[in-house]
């Protein structure tokens, strides 16, 4: 493992830990920070969700409670296991302006917060990076409309001009909770196929 690489990590999980650059660490639970990515820094696959949740923003850890739940059982059923991915979320810490329900993360939190993300792509260096949800999707892939439409997209491979990993859009655990159970198959199939990539030399 490079030496530079997990000393820029320590760095890295120590900055966002601190971040002020906008509101949202201000409304996180008494002795909670926001969060860093976690997993190995040899990751190939990197998933990326939209942003912490109640449960996350309590454990500091990205997609744990419910939402992780049911993330672990797709990727366990893909074959792959949650310890060898890289999971970072957009936005670091939970967007809510009362405490007690989730709300989309604001184009200024996102845009506040996103330069951790990248600077995590360059530091894991993965092959394939899973953008789950349309913030995340927004993040990863420039030039998309407003008002795209995610569904066509989803286990497509992306390129961009800033990392060499392919991005694959999928749904967001949260909305295959609510809307999307007809459809877990289709995203059990879609990391399968980014398990196959991954280990594709």
């Amino acid at each position: 493992m490079n030496y530079l690489n997990v000393q820029k990590q320590m760095q890295l999980t120590t900055d966002i830990k601190n971040c002020t650059k906008c509101g949202l660490y201000k409304l996180m639970p008494t002795g909670c920070k926001p969060v860093p990515g976690i997993g190995p820094l040899t990751a190939t696959i990197m998933v990326v969700p939209e942003a912490l949740g109640k449960d996350e923003s309590i454990l500091e850890e990205p997609l744990v409670g419910q939402c992780g739940q049911l993330f672990n059982k797709i990727i366990k059923e893909a074959g792959l296991n949650r310890e060898d991915l890289f999971i970072a979320n957009v936005v670091r810490c939970r967007p809510t302006e009362t405490g007690a329900k989730n709300r989309p993360p604001s184009k200024d939190e996102i845009n506040a917060c996103k330069g951790w993300l990248f600077e995590e792509i360059t530091v894991v260096k993965p092959r394939i990076i899973v953008a789950m949800g349309k913030v995340a999707v927004s993040t990863l892939i420039p030039g998309l409309k407003k008002t795209f439409a995610l569904g066509p997209m989803c286990g497509q491979l992306y390129t961009v001009d800033y990392t060499s990993a392919k991005i694959v859009p999928m749904m967001h655990p949260s909305w295959l909770l609510q809307y999307g159970k007809n459809e877990l198959q289709k995203t059990i199939d879609e990391f399968k196929m980014v398990k196959v990539l991954s280990e594709t030399k």
